[in-house]
């Protein structure tokens, strides 16, 4: 089964700034892999400068995941459902989930008004 892909949500994240160090322009890193080298979803990816993410020392991929993350810090989890959830509330129509976001806990208030029974 592929992971879901959303380019709005890939250019959402690219409008972002860096999650560690703030500057811009940003590439959509895609945190998780399925298999054979493939990217994860696309609603798993947190926007990286290009040092933070390809070119510094501590880059995710100079440094390699668990490196980065035990560098930097940075709860995947609580992030992505962060990015999922300001997503959720600011770029769809009537709080619509679009299939493949990921949601922890109760939905915002939004989404829950115009969700269907």
């Amino acid at each position: 089964m592929k992971p879901p892909r959303d380019p709005n949500y890939l250019n959402w994240i690219r409008s972002l700034p860096c999650t560690l160090c703030l500057r811009r322009p940003v590439e959509a890193h895609h945190t998780t892999v399925n298999g054979m080298a493939s990217k994860g979803s696309d609603y798993e990816a947190i926007p990286l400068c290009a040092w933070c993410n390809r070119l510094g020392a501590w880059a995710w991929h100079q440094a390699g995941r668990r490196r980065f993350l035990n560098a930097t810090g940075l709860d995947l989890t609580a992030l992505t459902t962060r990015l999922n959830r300001e997503y959720l509330e600011t770029h769809t129509d009537r709080g619509e989930v679009p299939e493949g976001l990921v949601i922890r806990g109760p939905l915002p208030a939004r989404a829950m008004l115009t969700a269907e029974p």
